[in-house]
């Protein structure tokens, strides 16, 4: 089984907001140095929905972060806005990641606003950055 991380890396190169190794490549887990325009999605905490008395079975929502890296503010903060408001939009997505991993984004809730992070100084290099949090529904599909 895949991490939610995974999933959404796919779904956004699915939905062409990033792309494997062309423009706005997307990451999972570890933003590398390079290149200066990228994108990377996190596993975060997600939510617990309580569990069914009957069988005992809890009902989470994991959670993911989506940072997103670029040269100037504008062109890094349209680039986040997108990915929002397509992943607000989200309604039972089917998602390939192998003929064995096929995952349904039933939908994805942001936890908050999009979240500007400023300059990254440790660099040197003047890189703006901005995150946004959700928490999905996401059931295996067979």
């Amino acid at each position: 089984m895949s991490s939610p991380a995974d999933v959404i890396y796919q779904l956004l190169i699915d939905l062409g907001l990033g792309s494997s190794s062309g423009e706005w490549p997307v990451f999972v887990g570890f933003l590398p140095d390079s290149p200066d325009e990228a994108i990377c999605v996190y596993d975060t905490a997600g939510m617990s929905d309580g569990r069914y008395l009957a069988t005992g079975y809890r009902v989470e929502h994991p959670g993911i972060q989506v940072r997103v890296r670029g040269k100037d503010y504008q062109s890094t903060f349209t680039k986040i806005q997108s990915i929002a408001e397509t992943l607000d939009a989200q309604a039972r997505n089917l998602v390939v990641l192998s003929s064995e991993e096929v995952y349904s984004v039933i939908n994805v809730s942001r936890t908050g606003t999009i979240l500007p992070l400023g300059i990254d100084e440790a660099t040197g290099r003047r890189l703006y950055h901005f995150t946004l949090n959700a928490v999905l529904t996401l059931s295996p599909s067979p």
